[in-house]
């Protein structure tokens, strides 16, 4: 191949796979192809199952075909980095059985919240205060709690009091 801009191209029927294969003497090992039968999406598979898809609209599957994310892994993810947020975006963690209401982290710029089908606990970064709330949100706890408390060992206090202390 050569020239400007110069592409091999594949050409199948229709509902044909088109594709690449990488062979090991006479086993193959890799197949790069497009799928009619997934929405036309490009897929990398190994000798036995597709490891990487890539859909028209950009989503990328590791792992997994035909993505509903932009990327959608299955299996464990190690990072040697950090994992970046923008403000008022949220980490979730869903569990499809419903044992484990489903739980959001949103960095909203000054403090870190963590919201799900229960109470949702505030870390406010800007003052350095931890909220933990009942059914109303406050927006700047001061140690906020709603509810009974349970803790063992010896409660300390620098500042302010306990209206009342029960053991339990």
């Amino acid at each position: 191949l050569e020239g400007t801009d110069p592409r091999l191209k594949l050409k199948g029927g229709a509902g044909e796979h088109p594709g690449y294969e990488i062979h090991d003497g006479s086993n193959r090992k890799w197949v790069i192809y497009n799928d009619p039968d997934d929405s036309h999406n490009l897929n990398i598979k190994d000798d036995g199952d597709d490891r990487v898809s890539i859909t028209q609209t950009g989503r990328v599957g590791i792992g997994k075909t035909g993505p509903t994310k932009t990327l959608e892994v299955v299996g464990d993810i190690s990072a040697s980095g950090d994992l970046y947020l923008q403000e008022d975006k949220a980490i979730i963690f869903d569990h499809p059985s419903g044992v484990l209401a489903s739980q959001r982290i949103v960095n909203d710029g000054t403090s870190i919240i963590l919201s799900g089908s229960g109470n949702p606990v505030s870390f406010d970064l800007k003052n350095s205060r931890i909220g933990i709330f009942g059914s109303h949100h406050d927006t700047s706890p001061g140690m906020t709690i709603e509810g009974d408390i349970s803790a063992s060992g010896t409660h300390l206090a620098d500042t302010g009091s306990f209206n009342s202390l029960v053991a339990p």
